[in-house]
């Protein structure tokens, strides 16, 4: 196998496994939208400071595979911009640390899906993937708009996950203490965002199969929640 098949076939697994995870945080909240980005590059960056790191995406190129209020797929546009508000932790081989910002996904002059979020960055030490996860309620918060879907579409519980794929150089911290961080790193990019909606998402074939497989990521969420 290649290299390239390598980090294709790893970050179309990590998609997968985003699935459903934050749906466990409400019974009510279903999928509004679900995106992957084009292409193997890496549009992830996460630049480490002294005590604390800021991930950016920077107009990534994304196809929207599933979307509440239209057809798809949809190409898009991806900005991300988080910054950490307190240490990074390791435990039982885990890697935590709260991050706040903001993303948007927009084209051709629409606001697909934009908010605001405090969130939880998630992954195994040593490891080549990241999660980047946040609901409201019971923990943290997040806000949406959109130009696109309805707002009877984004009530409570909102939930949003970022998967970041291919992270090289491996999860890993920089500093000690107060001053600990997330090193700094580049990865590949999928994302699924959900909310209490009076319509039903119907995802294309490879977004049904990617719920399907999120929902055996439950359990671990529950579990990292419970270590945070």
């Amino acid at each position: 196998m290649t290299r390239l098949s390598r980090i294709a076939t790893g970050r179309f697994m990590a998609a997968l496994g985003l699935g459903a995870a934050l749906l466990a945080s409400s019974a009510q909240a279903i999928p509004i939208l679900v995106f992957g980005q084009n292409g193997l590059t890496s549009p992830v960056t996460g630049v480490a400071g002294i005590g604390s790191t800021r991930i950016t995406v920077n107009a990534a190129p994304i196809t929207i595979t599933g979307i509440i209020a239209g057809s798809t797929p949809i190409a898009a546009s991806l900005n991300l911009d988080v910054t950490s508000i307190d240490a990074a932790v390791v435990a039982g081989g885990d890697l935590t640390q709260h991050f706040q910002g903001s993303f948007s996904i927009t084209g051709g002059g629409n606001n697909y899906l934009s908010g605001a979020f405090i969130d939880l960055v998630a992954g195994a030490f040593g490891g080549n993937a990241l999660t980047l996860s946040a609901s409201t309620p019971p923990v943290d918060h997040v806000s949406f708009t959109s130009s696109i879907i309805p707002i009877t579409s984004l009530g409570l519980d909102r939930a949003l996950s970022f998967a970041f794929t291919g992270v090289s150089p491996a999860v890993n911290i920089c500093g000690t203490g107060a001053q600990a961080t997330l090193c700094s790193f580049t990865a590949a990019v999928a994302g699924n965002m959900s909310a209490n909606a009076n319509q039903v998402l119907i995802p294309e074939p490879a977004s049904l199969a990617l719920l399907g497989v999120g929902l055996a990521m439950i359990g671990v969420a529950r579990r990292r929640d419970g270590r945070a």
